[in-house]
């Protein structure tokens, strides 16, 4: 609120799960950044340096813009004397970057669970939800519903919700969360399919399919089936954010 909101500025497509976070947000990253969009991408860790996490149309942030980010987020910490996490410190530092770099939607890795996470602040309507396993059960909870439900709870209010078929009771606990959000929950498998055909390191070729458009051989650089779930994924969140803005998705942009 001190730094005027910069969460509620951009609308964001948030990504959640245990594995595929980031592969996930990269091909989000890619496609709408191939068809003409400006955008912000959050993730973390870093592998480097700290200027990875936060980039704008795949360039990371500047050692001197993370300079003046981190001046400007202590002053209003210290000021209002606020207890703050790394990660949450960072995030801030994301939304206000994000906010004054005239982005047309940011891709937001949820950086552990979701529910409590820094990164729920963000605004938008489309959550997507990869594989989920047992991690962080210290926070999450030791059963794998708990750890769904904290996950799942990124679902906004009469959103769009894409998943992977998954353990039965995850995809129960993301069907309960969607409906009581009032949310459209999209099932790979049911609403969107994909078909794997050869696989030749280092690529790999797919095909999609959702009700509206179909595209086939699709390659890959990421081989593995987990990989074709998360590029599934990713296609249809940015299918659907394009068809509510009225943007086209041309096929030369995906491919």
């Amino acid at each position: 609120k001190e730094l005027g909101d910069p969460q509620l500025k951009i609308p964001s497509i948030q990504i959640a799960g245990t594995n595929g976070k980031g592969s996930t947000a990269a091909f989000c990253e890619s496609i709408l950044r191939s068809s003409g969009y400006r955008v912000g991408l959050y993730t973390s860790p870093h592998l480097i340096h700290f200027c990875e996490r936060i980039q704008v149309n795949r360039m990371p942030l500047q050692e001197n813009e993370m300079i003046d980010l981190i001046t400007r987020v202590r002053e209003v910490v210290e000021k209002q004397e606020i207890p703050i996490t790394f990660f949450e410190f960072g995030t801030a530092m994301a939304f206000l970057y994000f906010s004054e770099q005239k982005i047309d939607i940011n891709v937001i890795e949820v950086g552990m669970g979701g529910r409590l996470d820094a990164t729920s602040l963000c605004t938008g309507d489309i959550s997507i939800i990869t594989s989920i396993s047992h991690d962080h059960t210290s926070y999450l909870g030791e059963k794998i519903e708990e750890i769904a439900f904290e996950k799942a709870t990124i679902i906004k209010e009469g959103g769009t919700v894409f998943a992977v078929k998954q353990n039965s009771k995850v995809v129960d606990v993301i069907g309960r969360v969607a409906e009581q959000k009032s949310a459209n929950l999209h099932l790979l498998g049911d609403q969107f399919w994909i078909d794997r055909k050869e696989n030749y390191p280092p690529f790999q070729s797919i095909s999609y399919r959702n009700d509206a458009r179909r595209f086939n051989n699709l390659e890959l650089s990421l081989i593995g089936g987990f990989q074709a779930e998360n590029a599934a994924l990713a296609l249809s969140a940015c299918l659907r954010h394009s068809f509510a803005t009225g943007m086209h998705l041309s096929e030369e942009a995906i491919r």
